[in-house]
């Protein structure tokens, strides 16, 4: 299998035998955003992930600054929603009229056929209403606003958030949760209201109920009945939020081991600063997968039991960017990248390809894995 230097690329892991997976060049190039097939497409900075129908993955893309999707069957990348050029703004309207400021998280409500959007530098969620068609929805601003930010409960544009990265929809679909950075907020879809679940205006680790807990620098989120799971970036660890009694916990890592990413059980498993969660196919919540900058982990959650892979290749940091979409991972084992050699993206065995610093994780309906590299 060829090896490839690769930038802004769409790759593809296929299962190829028993227990083996198989990294394939699936789509993309050099770091823009011009659409295309395959490696005709352009990407940028690839946030988050949702899925709205078999050949519909739409992601965030950060630079370009709009709302893309990817077809998985012919390959094709479309641009939709926002600048196609990667002008800024912060502006409701028709699709191509609407702007963002580094559009990261993103969930979806399929009763509503709502895309919801975490607009990063715009401190505000915002949501794209595809009830007219894919290409032809409205944006509208859900919750706070471009004009300030910071940690104000309120309703709509009255509430501020900070750098909102990640958002996750409760299983009725009736409320959003954000975590912006040093809080966890809900917001009631029906009023606009904006309420803290946990955590406060000041950065520290500390478990407990509500306003009490705290935390370092929450990035990606997710929903599963009562409960959220939020990686803790600077922590170096995954927390549990029940959201009935607000009560935080650490769920998996330890604070004081950030340098790595092992194997283990709760918080006797580490991880180099965690970004991105995502539940297992079509929302299986015995599971959760873990992106850091050293290894995609999987978490089995009635254990807590972390598993990683090690592969015997490593790289180095870079700026470059790409879309990796990956076999579900099997059995208890994933990917482990030392990040301290050479930066190579490779085709190859899944466990001796090359990624660099996954900080968005996404697993489709069929078991793939969506990986943004930043």
């Amino acid at each position: 299998m060829r090896a490839m230097v690769l930038s802004g690329v769409l790759l593809f892991m296929a299962r190829v035998g028993f227990c083996a997976d198989e990294l394939f060049t699936f789509a993309g190039g050099t770091g823009g955003s011009n659409d295309g097939v395959g490696t005709n497409a352009l990407i940028g900075v690839a946030g988050s992930f949702v899925q709205t129908s078999p050949t519909r993955i739409w992601f965030s893309d950060w630079y370009a600054n709009s709302i893309r999707y990817i077809n998985p069957y012919t390959k094709h990348t479309n641009s939709v929603v926002g600048s196609l050029t990667g002008s800024t703004g912060f502006v409701d309207g028709g699709a191509t009229t609407a702007r963002f400021q580094k559009p990261w998280g993103m969930t979806y409500s399929d009763t509503a056929n709502i895309i919801y959007i975490a607009d990063y530098d715009n401190h505000a969620v915002r949501a794209y209403d595809m009830t007219a068609g894919d290409h032809v929805g409205t944006v509208t601003t859900v919750a706070g606003d471009s004009a300030g930010s910071g940690y104000l409960d309120g309703v709509g544009t009255q509430a501020r958030f900070f750098r909102p990265s990640d958002l996750a929809m409760s299983d009725d679909q009736s409320k959003l949760y954000v975590v912006d950075e040093l809080t966890v907020r809900e917001i009631t879809l029906s009023s606009g209201q904006v309420t803290r679940v946990a955590g406060w205006s000041s950065s520290s680790t500390k478990d407990g109920v509500g306003t009490m807990a705290q935390f370092r620098q929450l990035f990606g989120v997710v929903a599963t009945g009562d409960f959220l799971y939020a990686a803790d970036v600077q922590s170096c660890v995954v927390r549990q939020i029940q959201i009935s009694s607000k009560n935080v916990i650490t769920f998996a890592g330890d604070r004081f081991n950030c340098l790595d990413s092992t194997s283990g059980v709760g918080t006797n498993a580490y991880f180099f600063q965690p970004h991105g969660v995502s539940l297992g196919a079509n929302g299986d919540s015995s599971v959760l997968y873990v992106a850091s900058k050293s290894a995609i982990s999987k978490i089995v959650v009635s254990r807590c039991k972390v598993t990683i892979q090690e592969s015997p290749l490593g790289l180095q940091r870079s700026s470059t960017s790409f879309i990796t979409i990956v076999s579900s991972i099997p059995h208890d084992y994933a990917m482990q990248i030392d990040s301290d050699i050479t930066l190579r993206y490779a085709d190859g065995v899944a466990l001796s390809g090359f990624l660099d610093n996954p900080q968005s994780i996404f697993t489709s309906a069929s078991g793939r894995i969506y990986l943004g590299l930043f």
